[in-house]
Protein backbone atom coordinates (compact mmCIF):
# COMPACT_ATOMS: atom_id res chain seq x y z
CA UNK A 1 0.00 0.00 0.00
CA UNK A 2 0.99 3.37 -0.94
CA UNK A 3 0.98 6.01 2.15
CA UNK A 4 1.37 9.56 1.46
CA UNK A 5 2.59 11.91 4.12
CA UNK A 6 0.76 15.11 4.29
CA UNK A 7 2.18 17.86 6.61
CA UNK A 8 4.35 21.25 6.95
CA UNK A 9 7.99 20.70 6.64
CA UNK A 10 10.71 21.85 8.99
CA UNK A 11 8.52 22.15 12.25
CA UNK A 12 7.78 18.56 11.80
CA UNK A 13 11.06 17.13 10.09
CA UNK A 14 11.39 14.54 13.03
CA UNK A 15 7.68 13.79 12.86
CA UNK A 16 7.39 12.98 9.28
CA UNK A 17 11.24 10.22 9.79
CA UNK A 18 9.02 8.98 12.59
CA UNK A 19 5.36 8.50 10.53
CA UNK A 20 7.89 6.81 7.40
CA UNK A 21 9.58 4.22 10.21
CA UNK A 22 6.14 3.40 11.01
CA UNK A 23 5.15 2.57 7.34
CA UNK A 24 7.94 0.90 6.25
CA UNK A 25 8.25 -1.34 9.05
CA UNK A 26 4.72 -1.99 8.76
CA UNK A 27 5.21 -3.26 4.68
CA UNK A 28 3.91 -0.35 3.12
CA UNK A 29 5.62 2.35 0.58
CA UNK A 30 6.11 5.71 2.08
CA UNK A 31 5.37 8.74 -0.43
CA UNK A 32 7.31 11.09 1.82
CA UNK A 33 8.56 14.76 0.31
CA UNK A 34 12.00 13.49 2.35
CA UNK A 35 12.34 10.99 -0.55
CA UNK A 36 11.39 12.80 -3.47
CA UNK A 37 14.09 13.17 -6.59
CA UNK A 38 14.61 16.56 -8.17
CA UNK A 39 12.04 17.53 -10.86
CA UNK A 40 11.03 20.08 -13.17
CA UNK A 41 7.06 20.13 -11.83
CA UNK A 42 6.44 22.98 -9.58
CA UNK A 43 5.93 21.18 -5.96
CA UNK A 44 1.72 21.63 -5.91
CA UNK A 45 1.90 19.98 -8.73
CA UNK A 46 4.56 17.50 -7.59
CA UNK A 47 2.55 17.03 -4.25
CA UNK A 48 -0.95 16.30 -5.92
CA UNK A 49 0.36 14.22 -8.61
CA UNK A 50 1.25 12.05 -5.80
CA UNK A 51 -1.27 12.20 -3.57
CA UNK A 52 -3.50 10.79 -6.29
CA UNK A 53 -1.51 7.70 -6.88
CA UNK A 54 -1.65 6.97 -3.13
CA UNK A 55 -3.87 4.48 -1.29
CA UNK A 56 -3.97 6.62 2.10
CA UNK A 57 -2.75 9.77 3.09
CA UNK A 58 -1.87 10.70 6.72
CA UNK A 59 -2.05 14.22 7.67
CA UNK A 60 0.07 15.77 10.62
CA UNK A 61 -1.10 18.86 11.70
CA UNK A 62 1.18 21.12 14.18
CA UNK A 63 1.65 24.98 15.09
CA UNK A 64 2.10 26.04 11.20
CA UNK A 65 -0.42 26.53 8.34
CA UNK A 66 2.08 26.71 5.83
CA UNK A 67 2.38 29.14 2.58
CA UNK A 68 0.15 29.51 -0.18
CA UNK A 69 1.61 28.54 -3.54
CA UNK A 70 1.43 31.07 -6.31
CA UNK A 71 -2.23 31.81 -7.32
CA UNK A 72 -3.71 30.08 -4.39
CA UNK A 73 -5.85 30.79 -1.13
CA UNK A 74 -4.81 27.80 1.01
CA UNK A 75 -1.59 26.02 1.85
CA UNK A 76 0.04 22.74 -0.17
CA UNK A 77 -0.98 20.73 3.37
CA UNK A 78 -4.17 21.72 3.04
CA UNK A 79 -4.68 21.28 -0.76
CA UNK A 80 -3.55 17.91 -0.84
CA UNK A 81 -5.80 17.34 2.28
CA UNK A 82 -8.71 18.51 -0.39
CA UNK A 83 -7.28 16.43 -3.33
CA UNK A 84 -7.70 13.37 -0.92
CA UNK A 85 -11.12 14.49 0.03
CA UNK A 86 -12.14 14.53 -3.47
CA UNK A 87 -10.79 11.46 -4.89
CA UNK A 88 -12.44 9.26 -1.76
CA UNK A 89 -8.61 8.58 -0.70
CA UNK A 90 -8.78 7.09 2.90
CA UNK A 91 -7.20 9.84 5.64
CA UNK A 92 -5.66 9.13 8.69
CA UNK A 93 -5.11 12.55 10.44
CA UNK A 94 -3.04 13.27 13.66
CA UNK A 95 -2.49 16.88 15.30
CA UNK A 96 0.01 17.47 18.20
CA UNK A 97 -1.64 17.85 21.88
CA UNK A 98 -2.20 21.54 22.40
CA UNK A 99 -0.86 21.64 25.50
CA UNK A 100 2.71 19.61 24.67
CA UNK A 101 5.92 22.27 24.75
CA UNK A 102 6.58 23.77 20.99
CA UNK A 103 9.16 26.00 19.73
CA UNK A 104 8.10 29.43 19.65
CA UNK A 105 9.37 29.56 16.15
CA UNK A 106 7.40 27.08 14.78
CA UNK A 107 3.63 28.44 16.13
CA UNK A 108 1.87 31.02 13.88
CA UNK A 109 1.95 34.25 15.51
CA UNK A 110 0.03 36.72 12.88
CA UNK A 111 -3.49 36.45 13.36
CA UNK A 112 -5.17 36.12 9.73
CA UNK A 113 -2.39 33.48 9.72
CA UNK A 114 -3.97 31.66 12.89
CA UNK A 115 -7.32 31.75 11.95
CA UNK A 116 -6.51 30.08 8.60
CA UNK A 117 -4.70 27.38 10.37
CA UNK A 118 -8.06 27.00 12.63
CA UNK A 119 -10.37 27.12 10.04
CA UNK A 120 -7.71 24.17 8.23
CA UNK A 121 -8.19 21.94 11.39
CA UNK A 122 -12.08 22.47 11.85
CA UNK A 123 -12.22 20.97 8.27
CA UNK A 124 -10.36 17.91 8.78
CA UNK A 125 -12.69 17.67 12.06
CA UNK A 126 -15.55 17.44 9.90
CA UNK A 127 -14.39 14.73 7.23
CA UNK A 128 -12.36 12.59 10.34
CA UNK A 129 -11.33 11.58 13.87
CA UNK A 130 -8.04 12.87 14.63
CA UNK A 131 -5.68 11.72 17.06
CA UNK A 132 -3.19 13.62 19.29
CA UNK A 133 0.15 13.24 19.57
CA UNK A 134 3.17 14.85 21.47
CA UNK A 135 6.59 13.74 21.05
CA UNK A 136 8.22 11.64 17.65
CA UNK A 137 7.81 8.23 19.62
CA UNK A 138 4.76 9.07 20.41
CA UNK A 139 3.18 9.50 16.91
CA UNK A 140 4.94 6.93 15.69
CA UNK A 141 3.06 4.29 17.96
CA UNK A 142 -0.38 6.15 17.24
CA UNK A 143 0.33 5.54 13.24
CA UNK A 144 1.33 1.93 14.12
CA UNK A 145 -1.94 1.38 15.68
CA UNK A 146 -4.16 2.88 13.11
CA UNK A 147 -2.43 1.36 10.08
CA UNK A 148 -2.93 -2.16 11.91
CA UNK A 149 -6.13 -1.13 12.14
CA UNK A 150 -6.85 0.14 8.63
CA UNK A 151 -5.41 -2.90 7.06
CA UNK A 152 -7.71 -4.72 9.20
CA UNK A 153 -10.44 -3.11 7.89
CA UNK A 154 -9.24 -3.12 4.34
CA UNK A 155 -8.70 -6.62 4.42
CA UNK A 156 -11.85 -8.00 5.74
CA UNK A 157 -12.31 -9.95 2.39
CA UNK A 158 -9.90 -12.57 2.04
CA UNK A 159 -9.20 -14.32 -1.73
CA UNK A 160 -8.14 -17.68 -1.50
CA UNK A 161 -4.19 -17.78 -1.38
CA UNK A 162 -4.42 -18.98 -4.48
CA UNK A 163 -5.99 -16.01 -5.98
CA UNK A 164 -3.83 -13.90 -4.41
CA UNK A 165 -0.27 -15.45 -5.53
CA UNK A 166 -1.80 -15.03 -9.33
CA UNK A 167 -3.47 -11.50 -8.86
CA UNK A 168 -1.67 -8.37 -10.16
CA UNK A 169 -3.29 -4.81 -9.15
CA UNK A 170 -3.35 -2.93 -12.73
CA UNK A 171 -2.05 0.62 -11.58
CA UNK A 172 -2.83 4.21 -13.66
CA UNK A 173 -0.11 5.21 -16.20
CA UNK A 174 0.85 7.70 -13.88
CA UNK A 175 2.18 4.90 -11.70
CA UNK A 176 5.39 4.86 -12.75
CA UNK A 177 6.09 8.12 -11.56
CA UNK A 178 6.19 6.31 -8.08
CA UNK A 179 6.17 2.37 -8.20
CA UNK A 180 9.51 0.91 -9.75
CA UNK A 181 7.14 -1.91 -10.28
CA UNK A 182 3.78 -1.99 -12.39
CA UNK A 183 1.18 -2.96 -14.37
CA UNK A 184 -0.33 -1.02 -16.91
CA UNK A 185 -2.86 -1.52 -19.50
CA UNK A 186 -1.62 -0.42 -22.69
CA UNK A 187 -4.36 -1.32 -24.89
CA UNK A 188 -6.83 -3.48 -26.08
CA UNK A 189 -6.74 -6.42 -28.49
CA UNK A 190 -9.70 -7.22 -31.49
CA UNK A 191 -11.61 -8.97 -28.72
CA UNK A 192 -11.53 -6.00 -26.35
CA UNK A 193 -9.79 -7.80 -23.73
CA UNK A 194 -7.27 -5.46 -22.35
CA UNK A 195 -3.79 -5.75 -22.99
CA UNK A 196 -1.82 -5.04 -20.21
CA UNK A 197 2.60 -3.90 -19.91
CA UNK A 198 4.52 -5.65 -16.92
CA UNK A 199 7.08 -3.37 -15.71
CA UNK A 200 10.33 -4.33 -13.55
CA UNK A 201 12.47 -1.78 -12.36
CA UNK A 202 13.39 -2.24 -8.51
CA UNK A 203 16.62 -2.58 -7.45
CA UNK A 204 17.15 -5.27 -4.38
CA UNK A 205 19.03 -4.32 -1.91
CA UNK A 206 18.94 -6.89 1.05
CA UNK A 207 21.42 -9.61 -0.17
CA UNK A 208 23.86 -6.96 -0.45
CA UNK A 209 23.71 -5.71 3.21
CA UNK A 210 22.86 -9.16 4.75
CA UNK A 211 26.91 -9.83 3.02
CA UNK A 212 27.79 -6.73 4.83
CA UNK A 213 26.50 -7.38 7.95
CA UNK A 214 27.97 -10.91 7.75
CA UNK A 215 31.35 -9.77 7.06
CA UNK A 216 31.02 -7.30 10.17
CA UNK A 217 30.36 -10.50 12.68
CA UNK A 218 26.63 -8.62 13.07
CA UNK A 219 22.81 -10.25 12.53
CA UNK A 220 21.20 -8.76 9.30
CA UNK A 221 18.20 -8.53 11.32
CA UNK A 222 19.59 -6.60 14.28
CA UNK A 223 17.35 -3.41 14.68
CA UNK A 224 20.53 -1.12 13.50
CA UNK A 225 20.06 -2.90 10.04
CA UNK A 226 16.75 -2.76 9.51
CA UNK A 227 16.72 0.63 9.96
CA UNK A 228 19.36 0.92 7.07
CA UNK A 229 17.20 -1.35 5.13
CA UNK A 230 14.14 0.73 5.19
CA UNK A 231 16.04 4.04 4.07
CA UNK A 232 17.96 2.01 0.99
CA UNK A 233 15.09 0.52 -0.07
CA UNK A 234 13.21 3.60 0.09
CA UNK A 235 16.36 5.00 -2.14
CA UNK A 236 16.17 2.57 -4.42
CA UNK A 237 12.25 3.05 -5.04
CA UNK A 238 12.56 6.47 -5.79
CA UNK A 239 15.70 6.03 -7.93
CA UNK A 240 13.56 3.16 -10.11
CA UNK A 241 10.57 5.36 -10.46
CA UNK A 242 13.26 7.79 -12.54
CA UNK A 243 14.26 4.65 -15.02
CA UNK A 244 13.00 5.00 -18.39
CA UNK A 245 11.14 7.92 -18.13
CA UNK A 246 12.09 10.45 -20.64
CA UNK A 247 11.23 13.82 -22.10
CA UNK A 248 9.56 14.09 -25.59
CA UNK A 249 6.64 15.17 -27.33
CA UNK A 250 2.90 13.39 -29.09
CA UNK A 251 0.94 15.19 -31.54
CA UNK A 252 2.82 18.49 -30.90
CA UNK A 253 2.45 18.29 -26.83
CA UNK A 254 5.56 18.44 -25.01
CA UNK A 255 5.22 15.40 -22.12
CA UNK A 256 6.81 12.74 -20.12
CA UNK A 257 7.18 9.07 -21.44
CA UNK A 258 8.02 5.86 -20.40
CA UNK A 259 10.79 4.22 -22.76
CA UNK A 260 10.68 0.10 -22.34
CA UNK A 261 14.24 -1.28 -23.12
CA UNK A 262 12.68 -3.61 -26.11
CA UNK A 263 10.08 -2.08 -28.62
CA UNK A 264 6.69 -3.50 -27.85
CA UNK A 265 5.96 -5.12 -31.51
CA UNK A 266 8.95 -7.71 -29.78
CA UNK A 267 6.25 -8.03 -26.77
CA UNK A 268 3.02 -9.02 -28.91
CA UNK A 269 2.04 -9.59 -32.37
CA UNK A 270 2.55 -7.17 -35.46
CA UNK A 271 -0.73 -7.36 -36.33
CA UNK A 272 -2.00 -7.42 -32.53
CA UNK A 273 0.32 -4.30 -32.00
CA UNK A 274 -1.52 -2.62 -34.77
CA UNK A 275 -5.12 -3.03 -34.08
CA UNK A 276 -3.85 -2.02 -30.54
CA UNK A 277 -3.01 1.28 -31.59
CA UNK A 278 -5.87 1.46 -33.92
CA UNK A 279 -4.07 1.85 -37.20
CA UNK A 280 -5.75 1.48 -40.18
CA UNK A 281 -5.19 2.99 -44.27
CA UNK A 282 -4.50 6.70 -43.67
CA UNK A 283 -5.83 9.04 -46.55
CA UNK A 284 -3.01 11.74 -47.86
CA UNK A 285 -4.51 14.91 -50.10
CA UNK A 286 -2.34 15.81 -52.87
CA UNK A 287 -2.00 19.12 -52.11
CA UNK A 288 0.37 21.48 -51.29
CA UNK A 289 3.55 20.85 -48.87
CA UNK A 290 3.26 21.66 -45.04
CA UNK A 291 0.27 18.85 -44.58
CA UNK A 292 -0.19 16.87 -41.48
CA UNK A 293 2.27 13.58 -42.31
CA UNK A 294 1.20 10.20 -41.68
CA UNK A 295 2.83 7.42 -39.11
CA UNK A 296 3.05 4.18 -39.80
CA UNK A 297 4.21 1.70 -37.20
CA UNK A 298 3.30 -1.82 -39.24
CA UNK A 299 5.95 -4.39 -41.23
CA UNK A 300 2.91 -4.89 -43.63
CA UNK A 301 2.66 -3.41 -46.63
CA UNK A 302 0.96 -0.06 -46.21
CA UNK A 303 -2.50 1.29 -47.98
CA UNK A 304 -2.01 4.92 -49.30
CA UNK A 305 -5.06 6.78 -50.84
CA UNK A 306 -3.99 9.82 -53.04
CA UNK A 307 -6.67 12.40 -54.30
CA UNK A 308 -6.66 14.86 -56.44
CA UNK A 309 -4.22 15.41 -59.41
CA UNK A 310 -0.58 13.53 -59.94
CA UNK A 311 2.48 14.87 -57.87
CA UNK A 312 6.12 14.12 -56.97
CA UNK A 313 6.64 12.93 -53.61
CA UNK A 314 10.02 12.48 -51.57
CA UNK A 315 9.85 9.92 -49.58
CA UNK A 316 11.75 9.33 -46.52
CA UNK A 317 12.06 6.45 -43.67
CA UNK A 318 12.58 6.57 -40.09
CA UNK A 319 13.28 3.73 -38.13
CA UNK A 320 15.09 2.03 -35.49
CA UNK A 321 18.54 -0.30 -34.91
CA UNK A 322 21.16 -1.31 -32.75
CA UNK A 323 24.64 -1.60 -33.02
CA UNK A 324 24.64 -5.40 -33.02
CA UNK A 325 22.93 -5.17 -36.53
CA UNK A 326 23.40 -2.51 -38.62
CA UNK A 327 24.02 -4.00 -41.94
CA UNK A 328 20.69 -4.94 -42.76
CA UNK A 329 20.05 -4.21 -46.65
CA UNK A 330 17.05 -1.76 -46.55
CA UNK A 331 14.66 -1.72 -49.84
CA UNK A 332 10.98 0.44 -50.77
CA UNK A 333 8.84 -0.39 -52.84
CA UNK A 334 5.70 1.04 -54.06
CA UNK A 335 3.23 -0.60 -55.73
CA UNK A 336 5.59 -3.66 -56.42
CA UNK A 337 8.22 -1.34 -57.99
CA UNK A 338 11.68 -0.80 -56.27
CA UNK A 339 11.83 2.75 -55.29
CA UNK A 340 15.45 2.62 -53.66
CA UNK A 341 17.58 0.29 -51.76
CA UNK A 342 20.13 1.29 -48.85
CA UNK A 343 22.32 -0.27 -46.25
CA UNK A 344 20.46 1.15 -42.74
CA UNK A 345 22.59 2.77 -40.49
CA UNK A 346 23.14 2.19 -36.54
CA UNK A 347 20.09 4.69 -34.82
CA UNK A 348 22.92 5.43 -32.21
CA UNK A 349 21.76 3.63 -28.96
CA UNK A 350 24.58 2.24 -27.23
CA UNK A 351 22.95 -0.24 -24.90
CA UNK A 352 19.92 -1.99 -27.09
CA UNK A 353 19.39 0.45 -30.36
CA UNK A 354 15.56 0.83 -29.81
CA UNK A 355 13.71 4.14 -29.03
CA UNK A 356 16.32 6.17 -30.88
CA UNK A 357 15.44 6.98 -34.70
CA UNK A 358 17.51 7.82 -37.54
CA UNK A 359 15.69 8.87 -40.96
CA UNK A 360 17.00 7.89 -44.40
CA UNK A 361 15.88 9.53 -47.73
CA UNK A 362 13.97 6.63 -50.21
CA UNK A 363 13.86 8.13 -53.43
CA UNK A 364 10.84 10.15 -55.12
CA UNK A 365 8.20 8.94 -57.67
CA UNK A 366 5.57 11.04 -59.37
CA UNK A 367 2.39 9.36 -57.76
CA UNK A 368 -0.75 9.67 -59.54
CA UNK A 369 -4.38 9.67 -57.28
CA UNK A 370 -6.03 6.04 -56.46
CA UNK A 371 -4.34 3.51 -53.74
CA UNK A 372 -1.09 3.05 -53.48
CA UNK A 373 0.83 -0.17 -51.63
CA UNK A 374 3.68 1.26 -49.94
CA UNK A 375 6.31 -1.74 -48.53
CA UNK A 376 9.60 -2.20 -46.90
CA UNK A 377 11.95 -5.11 -46.31
CA UNK A 378 15.01 -5.65 -44.79
CA UNK A 379 17.33 -8.45 -45.42
CA UNK A 380 20.83 -9.58 -44.64
CA UNK A 381 22.30 -8.92 -40.54
CA UNK A 382 20.28 -10.11 -37.78
CA UNK A 383 17.04 -8.80 -39.67
CA UNK A 384 15.72 -6.52 -36.69
CA UNK A 385 14.52 -3.45 -38.10
CA UNK A 386 11.64 -1.29 -36.12
CA UNK A 387 10.19 0.55 -39.00
CA UNK A 388 8.80 3.99 -37.13
CA UNK A 389 7.45 5.88 -40.15
CA UNK A 390 7.29 6.46 -44.12
CA UNK A 391 6.91 10.18 -44.84
CA UNK A 392 5.19 11.24 -47.94
CA UNK A 393 5.88 14.98 -49.10
CA UNK A 394 4.42 17.00 -52.32
CA UNK A 395 7.70 18.34 -54.01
Amino acid sequence: MRIFVASTYEDLLSYRSAATRSILTSGNISEDMLFWPAEESPPLDASIRRVRSCDLLILLIAHRYGNPPEGRNASITELEFTEAVALGIPILAFRIDPMYPWPPDYVEVDPAIRGRLEAFIQAVSKQVTCKKFTSPESLEVAITHALTQFIGQARHVALPRYVQARARQVGRPDSLYYAGDSTIQIGRAPDDAPLLLSITRHTSVEGELASIATRLGKDPSAPVFRDILAQLNQEARTFATTTGIYDSEANGSPGKFYVPNKPLTHQVGPSLFQSMLGLGPVAIPATSPGFAQPHFRSSEPVSVALSGESSRYAVSVTYANGQEGPNELMTLSIDGVTMRSWMNRDSGDAIEGWNLFVTDPAGASTLAFGTHMLAIESSGGDGCVEIDRIVLTPE
